[in-house]
C-alpha cells in the first residue's frame, strides 16, 4: 500500500520533469533551426559593418588582408587590412576585439603612414546601454585620433599627453577600448606597413 503511494506522488513530480524537459528540446530545436537559417544573413550584415568601419576610419579604395599567420601579435588582433589608393598605401587598418564589462567588443582602429591613429569605429559590443555603450560615441572615440604612443584611460580631471578621458561609470569599456587601440598601435608597428606578413 505504502509502494502504490509513493508512486503516485512521485507520478505528478515525473510527468512535470518529462513536460518541461520536452520543452526545453523543442525550444532548443526551435532556436538551432532559426541560428541555421539565419547564420549566413548574420555574417553578410557583419561584413558589412565591418566595411563600413574600414572605410570610416581610413577611407581608401581597397583594403588588402594582411597574412597574420606567422606575426606575434596581441591575441586581441583579429584581422589587418593595408589601405590602398590604387597603388598607394595610405596606412592600415587593425581590428581588434578586446574584453569588455559585456564581453568582446570588436572594433576597427585606422594607423596611417606616420603610425598615428586616423580614427576608430566600433563594430559590435554587448555593453551596459546607456553606459558602457557610451564608449561608441564620438567625444570618446575621437580622442584616440593622431595618437602614436600607447595610451591610458584615466579619471583623473586634469589628463596627460597619452591618456585619454574615461567615461564615468564606465571604466571597464573605456579601459577594453584603450587596450584595443594599443593592441592596433602595436601590430601595425611589428607589421611594419607591410603587406606580405
Amino acid at each position: 500500500m505504502d509502494n502504490v503511494k509513493e508512486r503516485a506522488s512521485i507520478w505528478p513530480l515525473a510527468k512535470l520533469v518529462l513536460i518541461l524537459s520536452a520543452i526545453a528540446i523543442i525550444t532548443g530545436g526551435v532556436l538551432a533551426l532559426i541560428n541555421e537559417v539565419t547564420k549566413d544573413t548574420i555574417a553578410v550584415q557583419n561584413e558589412q559593418k565591418v566595411q563600413a568601419a574600414l572605410s570610416m576610419v581610413l577611407a581608401a579604395d581597397t583594403y588588402d588582408a594582411v597574412n597574420l599567420e606567422n606575426a606575434q601579435l596581441d591575441g586581441i588582433v583579429t584581422a589587418a587590412y593595408i589601405a590602398k589608393n590604387g597603388d598607394t598605401t595610405l596606412g592600415t587598418c587593425v581590428e581588434v576585439a578586446p574584453n569588455g564589462f559585456g564581453g568582446p567588443i570588436s572594433m576597427i582602429v585606422g594607423v596611417d603612414l606616420n603610425g598615428a591613429i586616423t580614427k576608430v569605429a566600433i563594430v559590435n559590443m554587448a555593453e551596459t546601454s546607456g553606459i558602457g555603450t557610451k564608449t561608441n560615441d564620438e567625444k570618446f572615440l575621437s580622442q584616440f585620433s593622431g595618437h602614436v604612443e600607447e595610451i591610458t584611460a584615466s579619471t583623473k580631471t586634469n589628463i596627460g599627453e597619452n591618456e585619454i578621458s574615461a567615461i564615468t561609470g564606465a571604466t571597464v569599456s573605456s579601459k577594453a577600448v584603450t587596450s584595443g587601440v594599443n593592441a592596433a598601435l602595436k601590430a601595425v608597428a611589428l607589421l611594419g606597413g607591410d603587406a606580405n606578413v
